[in-house]
């Protein structure tokens, strides 16, 4: 991809969605971003896992994402407490 090019499309697709209105169209809109940033970031050999962790430089630790556990019951004593 040529970055002149590039820069045009993730300048346009910004703006596209910031001006986005409604679910579908920022979920749309928001994916074009992403798909243009993720290119950016493989032309210049970085993977999505970088971002994540500039990111969690920059945002208090209470506000990122945890891994979710699914169990099958909760713990339960033989007279159905906790």
């Amino acid at each position: 991809a040529e970055p002149t090019m590039l820069a045009s499309k993730l300048n346009e697709e910004a703006g596209e969605l910031a001006a986005a209105r409604g679910r579908e169209q920022v979920v749309w809109e928001a994916a074009d971003l992403l798909y243009f940033t993720l290119t950016t970031l493989a032309l210049n050999g970085l993977e999505l896992a970088a971002v994540k962790a500039e990111l969690a430089q920059l945002i208090d630790p209470v506000f990122m994402p945890r891994p979710l556990l699914q169990v099958e019951a909760l713990p339960r004593e033989p007279t159905g407490r906790r």
